[in-house]
């Protein structure tokens, strides 16, 4: 049987509880006294309510420090974010450096016109290219940047893997509608070393963004279909936008009703700026160097 606690152990421990809770007490007044005791000894020698609290008082001064203090913390740490996307020839890559934040940092808004906005902590960095300079500012409020006319682009391709999971969210029934999808990185498909590439897009499941190439490339692309099929090309049925796109090199052999390097079959779509040097092999109907079928089309 659980012996019963005597009076005495049970007034001894009602007596160590209300010991404990008097010292919280006592600490806590400690603390709210050193605090008017300091601020009754700076009124004292003639330091005046207004001017500790004020708006240009010593509180607010010292805020104001410490937020210039974690602004410059940031700027730096963009910084060397920014050292590392430099090539060989010294030349700074705003697309290099989209790619690396989008793997770093989450929630992060790329501008068509190349603007970037970073969330640190409770501030927002914008990084921007003026005059050939980088300039990076940052502020507490998203809104100061007055960039909400500019596109935002929704998807960064830096590698591989980008591409390979935008492929599959596309032939999965996303068909990025009013959106921009940027690749930010020349990519290498590996060859015949790799899986034969799937085409993005299908009749049944078309893009229909906005796909920016900005100019990089993708090389070794490998295409081998044995089977019949319809749509085959790097991306498969389109009826959105692709530009500022290059197939370096690659190999296609294909038994296919369309064929080409750069998308296989368009409708009401836009094509520009886009190049392909894929060797393309093909039994089919329709095959083009970069579009091998097209409705309403635009070049």
């Amino acid at each position: 049987m659980e012996k019963k606690k005597s009076k005495k152990q049970i007034n001894l421990n009602e007596k160590q509880h209300m010991e404990k809770g008097l010292l919280k007490k006592r600490k806590g007044i400690t603390l709210i006294a050193l605090i008017i005791t300091i601020i009754v000894l700076l009124i004292l020698v003639g330091v005046t309510l207004s001017t500790l609290s004020g708006q240009d008082g010593i509180l607010n001064k010292a805020t104001t420090a410490a937020d210039r203090t974690n602004e410059e913390a940031i700027k730096e740490k963009i910084q060397l974010e920014i050292f590392d996307c430099y090539d060989n020839n010294n030349d700074f890559s705003m697309d290099k450096l989209q790619g690396k934040l989008s793997k770093k940092y989450e929630n992060v808004k790329y501008y068509a016109n190349g603007s970037i906005i970073l969330p640190i902590d409770k501030y927002f960095a914008m990084i921007k290219e003026e005059n050939g300079n980088i300039v990076i500012e940052v502020e507490e409020k998203e809104e100061k940047f007055d960039l909400a006319e500019e596109k935002v682009i929704d998807v960064v391709l830096g590698n591989l893997e980008d591409f390979k999971n935008f492929k599959e969210s596309v032939n999965n029934g996303e068909d990025y509608t009013g959106k921009i999808i940027k690749q930010t990185a020349d990519i290498d498909m590996g060859g015949a070393q790799n899986e034969s590439w799937t085409p993005i897009g299908t009749e049944a499941h078309p893009f229909n963004g906005t796909f920016d190439g900005g100019k990089h490339t993708i090389k070794n692309l490998y295409i081998k279909n044995d089977i019949q099929t319809t749509d085959v090309g790097l991306f498969g049925y389109s009826t959105g936008t692709i530009k500022n796109l290059g197939i370096e090199s690659g190999n296609i052999d294909a038994k296919a009703t369309y064929v080409a390097g750069i998308c296989a079959r368009m409708k009401d779509g836009t094509i520009e700026r886009c190049f392909n040097n894929a060797t393309i092999i093909d039994e089919g109907e329709w095959t083009g160097g970069i579009l091998g079928f097209s409705i309403g089309t635009r070049w």
